[in-house]
Protein backbone atom coordinates (compact mmCIF):
# COMPACT_ATOMS: atom_id res chain seq x y z
CA UNK A 1 0.00 0.00 0.00
CA UNK A 2 0.99 3.63 -0.37
CA UNK A 3 0.79 6.16 2.44
CA UNK A 4 0.79 9.79 1.43
CA UNK A 5 1.26 12.97 3.41
CA UNK A 6 -1.97 14.95 3.62
CA UNK A 7 0.01 18.18 3.78
CA UNK A 8 1.09 19.63 0.41
CA UNK A 9 4.73 20.54 -0.02
CA UNK A 10 6.07 23.07 0.73
CA UNK A 11 4.10 23.18 3.98
CA UNK A 12 2.04 26.22 4.86
CA UNK A 13 0.62 26.92 8.32
CA UNK A 14 -2.21 29.22 7.29
CA UNK A 15 -4.05 27.73 4.39
CA UNK A 16 -7.27 26.00 3.41
CA UNK A 17 -7.55 23.45 0.62
CA UNK A 18 -10.61 23.28 -1.62
CA UNK A 19 -10.99 20.46 -4.16
CA UNK A 20 -12.00 22.09 -7.39
CA UNK A 21 -15.34 20.29 -7.64
CA UNK A 22 -16.35 22.08 -4.43
CA UNK A 23 -15.91 25.47 -6.09
CA UNK A 24 -18.84 24.89 -8.43
CA UNK A 25 -20.97 22.47 -6.33
CA UNK A 26 -23.98 23.50 -4.28
CA UNK A 27 -23.70 23.06 -0.52
CA UNK A 28 -26.52 20.63 0.22
CA UNK A 29 -26.64 21.74 3.87
CA UNK A 30 -26.83 25.43 2.97
CA UNK A 31 -28.74 25.62 -0.29
CA UNK A 32 -29.10 29.39 -0.14
CA UNK A 33 -25.35 30.00 0.05
CA UNK A 34 -23.58 31.22 -3.10
CA UNK A 35 -21.16 28.77 -4.69
CA UNK A 36 -17.68 28.88 -3.20
CA UNK A 37 -16.26 30.22 -6.45
CA UNK A 38 -18.72 33.11 -6.33
CA UNK A 39 -17.85 33.78 -2.69
CA UNK A 40 -14.18 34.03 -3.65
CA UNK A 41 -14.82 36.29 -6.65
CA UNK A 42 -17.48 38.59 -5.22
CA UNK A 43 -16.12 41.87 -3.94
CA UNK A 44 -13.15 41.87 -6.31
CA UNK A 45 -12.74 44.92 -8.49
CA UNK A 46 -13.08 42.76 -11.61
CA UNK A 47 -14.23 39.21 -10.78
CA UNK A 48 -13.60 37.82 -14.27
CA UNK A 49 -10.05 39.17 -14.45
CA UNK A 50 -9.47 37.83 -10.94
CA UNK A 51 -10.66 34.37 -11.97
CA UNK A 52 -8.42 34.37 -15.03
CA UNK A 53 -5.29 35.72 -13.36
CA UNK A 54 -5.47 34.20 -9.87
CA UNK A 55 -6.96 30.79 -10.60
CA UNK A 56 -6.89 29.83 -14.28
CA UNK A 57 -3.46 31.24 -15.16
CA UNK A 58 -1.76 29.38 -12.27
CA UNK A 59 -3.43 26.15 -13.44
CA UNK A 60 -2.16 26.73 -16.98
CA UNK A 61 1.31 27.59 -15.71
CA UNK A 62 1.42 24.33 -13.75
CA UNK A 63 0.19 22.39 -16.76
CA UNK A 64 2.70 23.95 -19.12
CA UNK A 65 5.60 23.18 -16.79
CA UNK A 66 4.61 19.57 -16.20
CA UNK A 67 3.66 18.64 -19.77
CA UNK A 68 5.94 20.81 -21.89
CA UNK A 69 9.04 21.08 -19.69
CA UNK A 70 9.05 17.76 -17.82
CA UNK A 71 7.15 15.44 -20.15
CA UNK A 72 4.68 14.50 -17.42
CA UNK A 73 1.15 14.54 -18.81
CA UNK A 74 -1.23 15.21 -15.92
CA UNK A 75 -4.57 13.58 -15.28
CA UNK A 76 -6.56 16.49 -13.89
CA UNK A 77 -10.12 16.42 -12.68
CA UNK A 78 -12.21 18.04 -9.98
CA UNK A 79 -10.70 16.00 -7.15
CA UNK A 80 -7.08 15.79 -8.30
CA UNK A 81 -6.29 19.47 -7.92
CA UNK A 82 -7.04 21.84 -5.07
CA UNK A 83 -7.26 25.58 -4.77
CA UNK A 84 -5.32 26.74 -1.74
CA UNK A 85 -6.63 29.94 -0.17
CA UNK A 86 -5.45 31.98 2.80
CA UNK A 87 -7.56 33.18 5.71
CA UNK A 88 -8.78 36.15 3.67
CA UNK A 89 -10.18 33.88 0.96
CA UNK A 90 -7.48 34.80 -1.57
CA UNK A 91 -5.96 32.04 -3.74
CA UNK A 92 -2.32 31.32 -2.93
CA UNK A 93 -1.44 28.30 -5.09
CA UNK A 94 -2.65 25.25 -7.00
CA UNK A 95 -2.07 21.87 -5.32
CA UNK A 96 -1.86 18.61 -7.28
CA UNK A 97 -2.39 15.10 -5.92
CA UNK A 98 -2.92 11.51 -7.18
CA UNK A 99 0.03 11.27 -9.55
CA UNK A 100 -0.50 7.62 -10.45
CA UNK A 101 -2.53 8.67 -13.50
CA UNK A 102 0.23 10.88 -14.92
CA UNK A 103 1.77 9.66 -18.18
CA UNK A 104 5.45 9.82 -18.97
CA UNK A 105 6.01 11.43 -22.36
CA UNK A 106 9.21 9.76 -23.44
CA UNK A 107 9.54 11.87 -26.59
CA UNK A 108 9.52 15.15 -24.68
CA UNK A 109 11.79 13.79 -21.97
CA UNK A 110 14.35 12.63 -24.54
CA UNK A 111 14.25 16.04 -26.23
CA UNK A 112 14.78 17.75 -22.88
CA UNK A 113 17.62 15.46 -21.85
CA UNK A 114 15.60 13.97 -18.98
CA UNK A 115 15.75 10.33 -17.81
CA UNK A 116 13.42 7.88 -19.56
CA UNK A 117 14.35 4.63 -17.81
CA UNK A 118 11.20 4.16 -15.74
CA UNK A 119 10.80 0.89 -13.83
CA UNK A 120 7.09 1.01 -14.67
CA UNK A 121 7.69 1.06 -18.46
CA UNK A 122 5.62 0.64 -20.57
CA UNK A 123 2.84 1.41 -18.07
CA UNK A 124 1.61 5.00 -18.47
CA UNK A 125 4.29 5.81 -21.04
CA UNK A 126 3.65 7.43 -24.43
CA UNK A 127 6.14 7.71 -27.26
CA UNK A 128 5.64 9.37 -30.64
CA UNK A 129 8.09 6.94 -32.24
CA UNK A 130 5.99 3.94 -31.19
CA UNK A 131 2.40 5.15 -31.69
CA UNK A 132 2.08 8.69 -33.05
CA UNK A 133 -1.71 8.69 -33.17
CA UNK A 134 -2.14 7.58 -29.56
CA UNK A 135 0.60 10.03 -28.55
CA UNK A 136 -1.35 13.03 -29.82
CA UNK A 137 -4.70 11.68 -28.67
CA UNK A 138 -3.38 11.44 -25.13
CA UNK A 139 -2.03 14.99 -25.26
CA UNK A 140 -5.44 16.28 -26.29
CA UNK A 141 -7.31 14.02 -23.88
CA UNK A 142 -5.30 15.36 -20.95
CA UNK A 143 -5.65 19.04 -21.83
CA UNK A 144 -8.83 19.44 -23.85
CA UNK A 145 -11.00 16.85 -22.11
CA UNK A 146 -9.73 16.30 -18.58
CA UNK A 147 -8.55 19.82 -17.76
CA UNK A 148 -10.83 21.57 -20.22
CA UNK A 149 -14.15 19.87 -19.48
CA UNK A 150 -13.69 18.94 -15.81
CA UNK A 151 -12.18 22.25 -14.66
CA UNK A 152 -12.25 25.11 -17.17
CA UNK A 153 -15.73 24.51 -18.54
CA UNK A 154 -17.23 24.19 -15.05
CA UNK A 155 -15.56 27.33 -13.71
CA UNK A 156 -16.40 29.40 -16.78
CA UNK A 157 -20.02 28.26 -16.76
CA UNK A 158 -20.41 29.66 -13.25
CA UNK A 159 -18.59 32.89 -14.13
CA UNK A 160 -20.58 33.34 -17.34
CA UNK A 161 -23.91 32.96 -15.55
CA UNK A 162 -23.02 34.96 -12.46
CA UNK A 163 -21.30 37.89 -14.16
CA UNK A 164 -23.27 37.95 -17.43
CA UNK A 165 -20.42 37.23 -19.83
CA UNK A 166 -20.50 35.16 -23.01
CA UNK A 167 -18.79 31.86 -22.20
CA UNK A 168 -17.22 31.66 -25.67
CA UNK A 169 -15.35 34.90 -24.91
CA UNK A 170 -14.05 33.42 -21.66
CA UNK A 171 -12.90 30.29 -23.46
CA UNK A 172 -11.01 32.44 -25.95
CA UNK A 173 -9.29 34.28 -23.12
CA UNK A 174 -8.13 30.99 -21.60
CA UNK A 175 -6.84 29.89 -25.02
CA UNK A 176 -4.97 33.18 -25.32
CA UNK A 177 -3.27 32.66 -21.95
CA UNK A 178 -2.27 29.14 -23.00
CA UNK A 179 -0.79 30.29 -26.30
CA UNK A 180 1.20 33.03 -24.59
CA UNK A 181 2.62 30.50 -22.14
CA UNK A 182 3.48 27.82 -24.68
CA UNK A 183 4.38 29.86 -27.76
CA UNK A 184 5.20 27.82 -30.85
CA UNK A 185 5.41 24.62 -28.80
CA UNK A 186 1.62 24.39 -28.70
CA UNK A 187 1.54 23.66 -32.45
CA UNK A 188 3.89 20.70 -31.99
CA UNK A 189 2.07 19.36 -28.93
CA UNK A 190 -1.33 18.83 -30.57
CA UNK A 191 -2.02 17.18 -33.91
CA UNK A 192 -4.20 17.73 -35.78
CA UNK A 193 -4.54 21.21 -34.34
CA UNK A 194 -8.26 21.53 -35.15
CA UNK A 195 -9.31 18.29 -33.41
CA UNK A 196 -9.70 17.20 -29.81
CA UNK A 197 -10.47 13.89 -28.13
CA UNK A 198 -12.88 12.95 -25.37
CA UNK A 199 -14.82 10.04 -23.88
CA UNK A 200 -18.56 9.71 -23.99
CA UNK A 201 -20.40 9.69 -20.66
CA UNK A 202 -20.56 5.96 -19.95
CA UNK A 203 -19.82 3.89 -16.87
CA UNK A 204 -16.16 3.23 -16.09
CA UNK A 205 -16.93 -0.49 -16.26
CA UNK A 206 -17.59 -0.22 -20.00
CA UNK A 207 -15.14 0.23 -22.86
CA UNK A 208 -14.74 3.91 -23.61
CA UNK A 209 -13.44 4.63 -27.11
CA UNK A 210 -12.11 8.07 -27.94
CA UNK A 211 -14.48 10.46 -29.65
CA UNK A 212 -12.94 12.90 -32.13
CA UNK A 213 -14.38 16.42 -31.96
CA UNK A 214 -13.78 19.64 -33.89
CA UNK A 215 -12.61 23.07 -32.76
CA UNK A 216 -10.82 22.76 -29.40
CA UNK A 217 -12.31 25.21 -26.91
CA UNK A 218 -9.22 26.19 -24.97
CA UNK A 219 -6.39 26.40 -27.50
Amino acid sequence: MVFRDKEPYPHSETRFLIPFFSLFSQDLRHLDDPLLLVQILDGRANPLDYLLEKILLPILTCYKFLAFERGLIPEINGQNIFLEIDNTGSPTRIVHRDFQGYEKDLSIRRAKGLPTGFYSYPYKCIDKQIDARLYYVRHSFSYDFKLGEYIFEELLAVASKEYKCDISRLRSLVAGYFHRLTGEEVEEHFSPSDKWYAHEKVLLTEERPYVELNDPKFR
